[in-house]
């Protein structure tokens, strides 16, 4: 038996269940990336996204103008992304106290504090 959507219930538990994993690793996709995973078209993709959404399956919001969905962070995803920034940026900052370690004449051009 099919839906009115052409999908059976095995196809859409498949989607959603995939869909919901993505939702754990994204912060946000496109209709088109997400429909590219799913093997469906992004006119699908975002429609499946936006009932799931509505239904409570999956926290987060449509940005139709960028062709986006949102998903809400679950704080893991948010903490990985905070972590990974402040790794980069503690990075340059030592990158950058060696430079002018090794090459002291550039302090002059430095306009930042370390």
């Amino acid at each position: 038996m099919r839906f009115p959507d052409g999908y059976t219930a095995l196809d859409r538990a498949l989607i959603e269940h995939n869909m919901q994993a993505l939702s754990k690793v994204y912060l946000n996709i496109t209709f088109t990336e997400l429909g590219a995973f799913l093997g469906i078209s992004p006119v699908a993709a975002e429609s499946i996204i936006a009932r799931m959404i509505a239904e409570n399956k999956i926290k987060g919001v449509l940005d139709q103008i960028n062709q986006l969905v949102e998903f809400e962070s679950t704080g893991l995803q948010q903490e990985t992304l905070n972590s990974q920034i402040t790794g980069v940026c503690s990075n340059v900052d030592s990158l950058a106290k060696d430079i002018l370690q090794t090459y002291p004449a550039l302090a002059k051009h430095n306009t930042f504090v370390f």
